[in-house]
C-alpha cells in the first residue's frame, strides 16, 4: 500500500502532470485475517511517536481500514494515515479523521505582562488576520516545496485564500498545508497549475 501511494506521489511531483489516477492493485503476499489487520493497524498507531492512538478509532472491512476520531493537527491526521498504510495486510485506507484545533488559553493572574503583546510559547493570544497572513508567508518562504513568489495570500476572518500560479499539483497541495501550518482556520486554494514544457 505504501508503494502504491509513493508511486502516485512521484507522478504528481512531475512537472506537466495535471492529475494522477492511481490504478495500481495491491496484492498481499499472503492472506491476513481481519482481526490480524486490526491488530497490526493498532500496533502501528501505538508505535508512531506523533499519533495519539487513543484518539483514533479503527474499523477493518475486506482489508480496507477506516480511521475515525478527532486529532489535534493535519500533520497528525496525515501521520496516522501514513502509519496505517505500512501495516501488514492493509490494502486501502479511508482517513476520516477530523482535525480540531484547541484554542490555547492562559491565566493572566500568573503573569505581569500583557500576553497579547508578547509572543511567548506558553502565553499565546488568538492571531489577527494580518498576523496569520504574515505567518503563512513565513511558512511559504521556508518551504522547500513552494515558490513563495508565485503565491499571493489574503486572510479574512481566519480564512486564507491562495491565488497565483504554481508549477505542479504537488506544489499547489503543499501550499494548502503551509497555510494551515501558518495558522489559517480554513484555506481556499485558488492556485492555478501552470507549466511550461521545454522542448
Amino acid at each position: 500500500m505504501k508503494a502504491k501511494n509513493a508511486a502516485a506521489q512521484d507522478a504528481s511531483n512531475t512537472v506537466g502532470v495535471w492529475n494522477v489516477e492511481n490504478q495500481i492493485n495491491v496484492q498481499p503476499v499472503d492472506e491476513v485475517s481481519q482481526s490480524d489487520i486490526t491488530t497490526n493497524v493498532k500496533n502501528a498507531l501505538e508505535r508512531d511517536p506523533y499519533v495519539e492512538a487513543s484518539e483514533v478509532d479503527v474499523a477493518v472491512s475486506d482489508s480496507m481500514v477506516t480511521l475515525t476520531g478527532v486529532v489535534d493537527s493535519y500533520f497528525e491526521k496525515w501521520q496516522a494515515g501514513d502509519a496505517v498504510v505500512r501495516a501488514r495486510g492493509v490494502l486501502a485506507v479511508d482517513n476520516n479523521l477530523t482535525v480540531d484545533y484547541e484554542q490555547l488559553t492562559y491565566e493572566t493572574s500568573f503573569y505581569d505582562w500583557d500576553a497579547t503583546v508578547y509572543d511567548y510559547d506558553y502565553a499565546i493570544a488568538s492571531k489577527t488576520d494580518a498576523e496569520i497572513a504574515e505567518d503563512i508567508g513565513d511558512e511559504l518562504y521556508w518551504s522547500p516545496f513552494v515558490d513563495r513568489e508565485e503565491v499571493t495570500v489574503a486572510v479574512n476572518n481566519g480564512v486564507a485564500t491562495l491565488t497565483g500560479n504554481v508549477d505542479t499539483w504537488y506544489e499547489r497541495n503543499q501550499a494548502t498545508e503551509e497555510a494551515y501550518e501558518g495558522g489559517a482556520m480554513s484555506v481556499i486554494n485558488q492556485l492555478d497549475v501552470d507549466y511550461d514544457i521545454q522542448s
